[in-house]
Formats: structure tokens, C-alpha cells, sequence
């Protein structure tokens, strides 16, 4: 499975080619589950969950297109996290300065934990690698279904299900992270 994007003009006419960009056509593996937002500039940020990391489980990466539909990263995308096991979930913004970033769930702790990530327009991770804790409770808490808003000042505001109180249930929490990553 592979990852094509396709621009369509307000008249309904093809931009790019016919068949749309290959913005993932990893042979290995599967590519799938992808989101999409505009850069700003004409083009789109899309992140997927990927597979071509047979024994890391599912990993997370990202590419951009320019208003043209030319590729602007590393061909077939750059990794967000390739963390070992699952990464999963995953949801973005635009940083507002033509670039993202990207929360997901992450289990290379065993327990389903909340990480983020923010790539430069020119498509440099600029958190730490594989990226920066959001929340990683400990206790086996779980954290799912993470959503993500922009915080208006180049940072987001990430909010997910917790599972921390198991006597009262899935609750939500929520965390601000600044452009910066603190």
C-alpha cells in the first residue's frame, strides 16, 4: 500500500499528474492511515503509519509537496518516529510557519503513551529524536485517542483519554507544549 496525493483544481481539473504524486512508495511494507494539512505556501504536509521497519512495528513519517507537486523531503518520507512497537494514532497541525507537528500513541514503553514531534518546513525534526514525551503516566496507565490544536504561537495544545483513575474510568487530559518543545 502506498501513499498518492492528487491536487484538484476549483474547477475540478487534475493540477498534478493525472495519477496523482507517490509521496510514499516504500517496497517495504505497508503505508497507510495518512493526514493531511497545507503548509500555507500551496502545498500539504501528509503523515502515515508505515511499516517498511519490519521488526520495529509501525512507525510514523512525513513528507511535503510544494504547490508545484514536487516532493520537498527525503524520497519517501522522513521518519517522525521509529521508535520500537507501535505507533499509532496519529494527528497534526501546521506550526504556522510551513512545517507540522505530530502527536501520536506510543507503546515503546509497553504501555500506550502520548508523544509529539515538530518538523521544520525544510524537514528537520526539531524536538528530540523520535520524539518528546507528552505524557508516559506510569502504573500501566494507557493513554488513547490523542487530538491536537495549535496553541497560536507556534506550539499546540495536545488532549487525550487517560486511563490513570481506573475507578473512574477513561478521563481527559490535556497538555500545552510551546514552539520550543517544553
Amino acid at each position: 500500500t502506498d501513499i498518492y496525493v492528487q491536487k484538484v483544481s476549483s474547477n475540478g481539473f487534475y493540477t498534478w499528474s493525472y495519477l496523482g504524486v507517490g509521496i510514499c512508495v516504500e517496497a517495504n511494507g505497508a503505508q497507510y492511515n495518512s493526514k493531511i494539512v497545507a503548509d500555507g505556501a500551496g502545498g500539504a504536509i501528509i503523515c502515515w503509519q508505515d511499516q517498511r521497519n519490519f521488526g520495529s512495528g509501525q512507525d510514523i513519517y512525513a513528507q511535503k509537496i510544494n504547490a508545484s507537486g514536487l516532493v520537498q523531503w527525503l524520497n519517501n518520507g522522513i521518519a517522525v518516529c521509529n521508535a520500537t512497537a507501535l505507533q499509532t494514532g496519529q494527528q497534526m497541525i501546521t506550526d504556522g510557519s510551513g512545517g507540522v507537528i505530530i502527536s501520536w500513541e506510543d507503546r515503546r514503553s509497553s504501555q500506550a503513551d502520548i508523544y509529539a514531534q515538530r518538523i521544520s518546513s525544510n524537514g528537520f525534526t526539531n524536538w528530540s529524536f523520535n520524539g518528546i514525551p507528552v505524557c508516559t503516566e506510569p502504573n500501566l496507565a494507557h493513554q488513547y485517542s490523542t487530538k491536537i490544536i495549535s496553541d497560536g504561537a507556534g506550539g499546540a495544545i495536545i488532549c487525550w483519554q487517560d486511563n490513570r483513575s481506573s475507578s473512574t474510568g477513561l478521563n481527559i487530559y490535556t497538555q500545552k507544549v510551546n514552539a520550543s518543545g517544553t
